[in-house]
């Protein structure tokens, strides 16, 4: 694996961060510390050169985030889950990916970065289930937040970067992990006091980078069927016509009483609309 690596591009010559972003990519996939890598560049000497497990070591620390996690609570201030800084992951991500790619000129600026945030929730973890006091905390179920680049255009329109695997784990970066359990009263908690008061500055005011300024536009489009019902107001509904559940559905008694009709066509026009005006 580590010849695979290293053959897409040659080590020998000055050493520098591209070189160096190699080096950690073999750390962290092999998971491998001071001593093996330290071995490993002695085994691979006389083809390559390896920078020093320092230098390499250093380069991780600069391209990680330097943030304290807040913790994340709910309305009687109980502590459930914790998130970092939504500006933080955002200048990171960009301006690594910018890193690696051609410099963009001067006056291609300001670029324009389209990013896709969401959430969604995971049940049956009872290996995480800790006791607590708290009677919401639940951390059986988790609910995660995050987001990621789409595209990245200059002022011409040209893509400087273009993700080519959108639905790609790869390329999802986590802002909050919370232990709930995913229903209304949850999402819009984490929506109301982590995604929103976060993501409005940028949208107005854009993003600050090292080579220029970004106008960022945020889509929350990263939820599933169940979450958008949810979100809509429609509960657990499994069908487009009421709001019965998928248990309910299954019921003899519900079945002979009949299904009420009562999601329409007309309520879903009026919530799009309020979204719509909401967003402008």
């Amino acid at each position: 694996m580590c010849r695979e690596i290293i053959d897409r591009g040659s080590f020998s010559g000055v050493l520098n961060k591209v070189q160096i972003s190699k080096c950690a990519y073999i750390l962290d996939s092999l998971e491998i510390g001071a001593s093996k890598y330290t071995n490993l560049k002695r085994i691979l000497k006389v083809d390559v050169k390896l920078p020093s497990y320092k230098l390499v070591s250093q380069y991780r620390r600069e391209i990680s985030l330097t943030y304290e996690m807040e913790i994340v609570r709910d309305p009687e201030a109980l502590s459930i889950g914790t998130c970092v800084s939504y500006h933080s992951i955002l200048s990171l991500t960009i301006q690594r990916l910018l890193s690696t790619l051609d410099p963009v000129p001067d006056s291609h600026y300001p670029l324009k970065i389209k990013i896709s945030d969401g959430l969604d929730g995971s049940g049956c973890h009872q290996t995480y289930n800790q006791q607590s006091n708290n009677s919401v905390l639940n951390t059986k179920t988790f609910i995660l937040s995050g987001l990621k680049v789409t595209p990245i255009t200059d002022t011409l329109g040209n893509d400087v970067f273009y993700n080519s695997s959108p639905n790609s784990p790869f390329f999802f970066r986590p802002v909050a992990l919370i232990a709930l359990k995913e229903d209304y009263s949850s999402i819009k908690l984490i929506i109301n006091t982590i995604a929103n008061p976060q993501t409005n500055h940028f949208i107005k005011d854009g993003l600050s980078l090292i080579g220029g300024h970004a106008q960022v536009e945020i889509v929350c489009s990263l939820f599933d069927t169940k979450m958008a019902g949810m979100l809509d107001g429609a509960g657990g509904a499994s069908c487009h016509r009421c709001t019965a559940t998928d248990s309910q559905i299954k019921s003899l008694e519900w079945a002979d009483s009949g299904f009420p009709i009562n999601r329409f066509i007309s309520d879903a026009r009026q919530l799009f609309e309020e979204v719509e005006e909401e967003d402008y």
